[in-house]
């Protein structure tokens, strides 16, 4: 994803993050009401690989020296929270997802936007610049 996002125009790393992650997140929260048996068989698995991910993709996002790149891993770290208060099966997990993933899509809508501004009036996203 966040080649994604690097590759596409500024508007279309808005259009992926502000909508097609949300379209992901209401698919989730429906696969969880269609089958809460299996979220509570599967719930150690997608804690574990949420975990690992958010580790990672932290990692990531601290090296990276493109404004874009920055973005695109810190989003795929807050997806994962949402991912993870999804799966608690808790209403105020559930509830608490449902901010984050309405509040990312303002958020980093935003700031992707922002990284096309100056990307226009600079022509570079770089942090060293």
């Amino acid at each position: 994803m966040p080649e994604a996002h690097v590759e596409a125009p500024t508007a279309g790393s808005i259009v992926l993050a502000g909508l097609l992650l949300k379209i992901g997140g209401y698919g989730i929260a429906r696969f969880i009401f269609f089958f809460p048996y299996g979220v509570v068989y599967l719930s150690p698995f997608i804690y574990g690989l949420t975990i690992l991910s958010i580790l990672y993709n932290s990692i990531a996002a601290l090296v990276q020296t493109d404004l874009k790149r920055v973005i695109a891993y810190s989003s795929i770290v807050h997806i994962n929270f949402a991912v993870i208060g999804l799966f608690s099966i808790t209403d105020f997990g559930i509830i608490g997802a449902l901010v984050i993933i309405f509040s990312h899509g303002i958020v980093s809508t935003a700031l992707f936007f922002l990284v096309g501004v100056l990307y226009k009036r600079h022509g570079t996203r770089s942090l060293n610049d």
